[in-house]
């Protein structure tokens, strides 16, 4: 999870700087997800909008599917991009432009780095802490998409459909019998 501050306009910049930290050193199947803090602010004391933050997460190479979808409608918008041709072109949503992928090497992401990381959804939501705005939706959906990707993996992992034995954590807690032992001292 990205959180920036909306009220401060330097950062997106920020945001772009830490996107590049997690993309050399995470998985690129990892989900992202986007909060823009302070949606409980006036418009006139507001740097950045949602819309601002899509766009923005679009051209620097985050975006996802356009199927992902959010389970949030108007408090989260997805950005999503496809890879052609070497370009990664941006949907209706983001504005319409083009970035380069071959331009995102020289940011110090491989291209091919870049472009698996385009295929994972980048989800972008308001938020308040002041109000508690949106928050509860963000998890909701961070948990219901951890959960589908577990589905998704397990089923991966277990194409025949058959369920298999999974260890469990025995009743009694660590180091404690099970069983009830009648016998006297």
């Amino acid at each position: 999870i990205f959180v920036i501050d909306s009220s401060r306009r330097d950062a997106l910049e920020d945001l772009e700087r830490w996107v590049k930290r997690v993309a050399a050193a995470a998985p690129p199947h990892v989900l992202r997800y986007l909060a823009v803090s302070k949606s409980d602010l006036p418009e006139e004391e507001r740097w950045i909008e949602r819309q601002d933050a899509v766009e923005y997460v679009s051209t620097i190479g985050m975006g996802g599917p356009a199927s992902a979808r959010c389970h949030s409608p108007g408090r989260c918008s997805v950005a999503t991009t496809a890879v052609d041709d070497g370009f990664a072109l941006n949907n209706s949503m983001a504005g319409g432009r083009a970035v380069s992928v071959a331009a995102s090497t020289a940011t110090g992401v491989s291209a091919s780095r870049r472009a698996m990381a385009m295929a994972t959804p980048f989800k972008v939501f308001e938020v308040s802490s002041v109000t508690g705005d949106g928050v509860a939706e963000m998890f909701a959906t961070i948990a219901s998409d951890a959960y589908t990707r577990h589905k998704a993996e397990a089923a991966a992992r277990n194409p025949d459909g058959a369920r298999h034995e999974t260890s469990r954590v025995k009743p009694g807690g660590r180091g404690k019998s099970t069983k009830t032992d009648r016998r006297c001292c």
